[in-house]
């Protein structure tokens, strides 16, 4: 990246070459770790593909580098619509995009349970229904990316100083409701990437994403260090949530 603001935008429009670069490899190493990390011979081999619950590996670094490029392209793209249509307008777009992106994941992921007649929903009751059908399947990468942006929009065009204080409380509150209750019952399954309630965390990456473009526009001196600090706090700092 360079310090001045926009260099790297193409000629067909704003896009970043350096952020496109960073999506596509945290793409890559998604199936990296999702797929051939799995194998059993690979894991042997390269043990840091898979995940761990006493250190932090290779496979531990991909999501959060995920959630931390949509936070760099949800406040860029979002503070440049605000500027052409103005807050509602914008606000209004981008609930409905991330409402979209929800309805594919509906899909995608699909619910848990396998409910073969009316009589099966009937017997689980309301309460029962959302209890049993999306603790694990729904809540995967494309419905925990949804999540959080939707958590962040009140957020995302607010000052520096709002977003850091929103992700620590998010942070907390997960920690909160995880001693309570949470932590319990979402292992019981296990959960994925932290189940229903772990955008609380990926909030973290997200948000530490948006400053990072703060950094970028504003330009100066040495905006890759900086940049990249934030990133390794992104990193790192779900696990220190304690997200399952």
């Amino acid at each position: 990246m360079s310090s001045t603001p926009a260099p790297e935008a193409t000629n067909s429009g704003d896009r970043l070459l350096s952020l496109d670069q960073f999506r596509g490899y945290t793409v890559a190493g998604m199936f990296l770790v999702n797929y051939i990390g799995s194998f059993a011979a690979i894991g042997a081999f390269l043990p840091t593909l898979k995940h761990w619950h006493t250190h932090f590996s290779y496979a531990d670094s991909i999501m959060p580098q995920f959630l931390f490029a949509v936070g760099f392209g949800f406040r860029m793209s979002f503070m440049k619509r605000i500027e052409k249509q103005g807050g509602s307008p914008a606000y209004w777009r981008v609930v409905r995009r991330i409402l979209g992106l929800l309805l594919v994941a509906f899909f995608v992921h699909h619910l848990d349970g396998n409910y073969r007649s009316w009589e099966d929903l009937t017997q689980l009751g309301i309460g029962g229904f959302f209890t049993e059908s999306f603790q694990r399947q729904c809540f995967q990468t494309l419905a925990h990316i949804g999540v959080t942006s939707l958590w962040v929009v009140p957020v995302i065009g607010a000052g520096a100083v709002v977003r850091l204080i929103y992700m620590i409380l998010s942070g907390l509150l997960f920690i909160y409701l995880s001693s309570s209750w949470y932590y319990d019952w979402e292992l019981t399954r296990p959960g994925i990437d932290g189940g229903p309630l772990g955008f609380l965390t990926w909030t973290s990456p997200l948000i530490l994403g948006t400053f990072a473009y703060d950094i970028w526009r504003g330009g100066g001196k040495l905006p890759v260090l900086r940049i990249l600090s934030i990133g390794c706090i992104a990193d790192s700092q779900r696990l220190s949530w304690g997200c399952p």
